[in-house]
């Protein structure tokens, strides 16, 4: 089972229209690279009709995940993602909101996107590659 969280942060001048371009990238994603499971995080919870399971916080998505390796996509650090090994089954990818930092745990498993430039990546772009890079 192959899994993925989303945790969406609210920021001011936000609206419905940009929650659900975000949240159909994400699915895109998340369909297009073997994803059996999309869960949101959503701490405002007024995700768009038709979203899959939302939660107010990143705990309580979590528990839909018991059993799964936890790795998340860390923009400050973790294993380059060149080095990272996948795990074969039983993981849930867990990403911030354009590619948040969020309070990681210490010793969590975390895998980084190198970039040619220092930039920060969208969590649409950092879900497809990170899902992309699992499966070939």
């Amino acid at each position: 089972m192959v899994g993925l969280i989303a945790h969406y942060e609210f920021k001011a001048g936000t609206n419905s229209v940009g929650k659900a371009i975000w949240l159909r990238d994400i699915l895109y994603s998340a369909r297009a690279f073997g994803v059996d499971t999309v869960v949101l995080v959503d701490t405002e919870m007024d995700f768009v009709a038709n979203s899959p399971a939302t939660y107010p916080t990143l705990w309580q998505a979590l528990e839909e995940f018991q059993g799964c390796e936890h790795v998340y996509l860390n923009p400050e650090g973790g294993t380059p993602l060149k080095d990272f090994e996948h795990p074969a089954d039983n993981v849930v990818y867990i990403v911030g909101s354009d590619y948040a930092v969020f309070n990681i745990p210490p010793g969590a498993t975390s895998v980084h996107i190198e970039s040619v430039t220092p930039t920060e990546l969208y969590a649409t772009t950092a879900v497809g590659i990170v899902l992309y890079d699992r499966i070939r």
